[in-house]
């Protein structure tokens, strides 16, 4: 509960004496310090007051006798007097205003800051309104953000960097989550929601992933920023087995990316192609097996492109299209021998990789795959290793 003490203010006018008694509880020392000060930081809106009661007292003073003049000066009048409430209202708005961020600040000392609100608090704190405003001058105002803003930045990297640490040492559970948390606490964008979201989603923790994910598209400020988030989103959705959610989420990124590509494909064509199976993966799931078929094809086209110009980027994410059109010649639309051909091209492509974690896992996929057919994985790969001239114990 609050409590307020009444204080005696003297030499304040009446228009603050009222807001300066209920919010004011430091007794009378600071009381007259507050009202000198306020009287200087309004003593601008006091001289147009007081020029208003003026001019209405001259204009009512020189109303003549016809009955027209008398119509327009009285409107005349009207008017000022409107002007002069309006003016009344603003001047006990600023006075409050004041009142209680001279409260808020009385007694901090802020000398030898370099901080823009501090020094300008200060100026106020001498009565100079003036001096305060030319303190915050917009383009000292964006340059302190600026810089405030890569401190943040940095701050949020050390948590990220340091949740990568503790999943070095194998370290999860709550201090690894608190890494994420406060990054985003420190400096909510659209990269900080993003990696959280993705966090949360890899721990099976779809609340506070689905909340991540849509933080990050409302901070999203490009199509690219938010096709990634609507990408990862949607992949969030297929695993809450909202299918058609996730299916309206990976078509907008598509079209996003498609678009993008249009204009930059060297950038933004794999990130159609991440799409593209991803969008297969939903399809098969919902038996929409001819969408599902196309989705791959054109994922699996795009990245035998890229592969070709950048082969150790991007032939692994073609034996990852080619392991799941494997599957689904296995599971949907079943095609024996194309399942196994497809299969073995990117077990073929992907073990010289085979060192990388997920490409272990892949290969994991893939052997399963031909496990499913009935074919002596461990005969398989030893044939396939001399084939290749891989040392098994390398």
């Amino acid at each position: 509960m609050i409590h307020s003490s009444k204080n005696t203010i003297g030499n304040v006018s009446g228009n603050y004496n009222r807001v300066i008694q209920v919010i004011l509880s430091g007794g009378e020392e600071i009381a007259e310090k507050l009202g000198v000060l306020i009287e200087q930081l309004v003593t601008q809106e006091k001289k147009e007051i007081e020029a208003l009661r003026e001019l209405i007292a001259s204009k009512t003073e020189i109303i003549g006798d016809k009955a027209e003049i008398i119509g327009l000066k009285n409107n005349e009048i009207v008017q000022l007097k409107t002007a002069l409430v309006e003016k009344q209202q603003q001047l006990d708005e600023n006075e409050q205003r004041f009142a209680t961020l001279l409260l808020e600040n009385d007694g901090k000392d802020f000398t030898g800051s370099q901080e823009l609100y501090p020094k300008a608090v200060e100026a106020l704190m001498k009565g100079n309104k003036e001096e305060a405003l030319k303190i915050l001058n917009r383009h000292s105002l964006l340059e302190e953000k600026r810089k405030l803003d890569s401190e943040k930045q940095q701050q949020a990297d050390g948590w990220f960097l340091r949740a990568d640490l503790l999943k070095s040492e194998n370290t999860w559970g709550e201090e690894l989550n608190e890494c994420y948390t406060m990054a985003v606490d420190t400096l909510s964008n659209w990269s900080t929601n993003l990696k959280s979201g993705n966090h949360f989603q890899f721990i099976n923790d779809f609340s506070n992933a689905q909340t991540y994910y849509q933080i990050s598209l409302q901070k999203a400020v490009s199509d690219e920023e938010k096709a990634a988030t609507l990408n990862n989103l949607a992949v969030l959705q297929r695993a809450k087995n909202e299918f058609d959610k996730a299916e309206a989420s990976y078509e907008e990124a598509l079209s996003m990316r498609r678009e993008l590509t249009s204009l930059n494909p060297q950038t933004y064509l794999p990130d159609v192609g991440t799409t593209l199976n991803n969008l297969g993966n939903l399809q098969r799931a919902k038996n929409e097996f001819e969408k599902a078929e196309a989705s791959y094809e054109e994922a699996l086209e795009i990245y035998r492109e890229l592969a070709r110009l950048n082969p150790q980027t991007y032939l692994p994410d073609v034996g990852m299209t080619l392991i799941n059109m494997g599957i689904y010649y296995k599971e949907s639309k079943v095609d024996k021998e194309l399942s196994i051909q497809l299969t073995d091209e990117a077990i073929t492509l992907l073990l010289p990789f085979s060192d990388i974690g997920y490409i272990q896992n892949y290969l994991k996929v893939a052997f399963n795959v031909l496990r499913g057919w009935n074919i002596d994985v461990e005969a398989y790969l030893e044939e396939k290793m001399k084939s290749l001239n891989i040392n098994e114990e390398e």
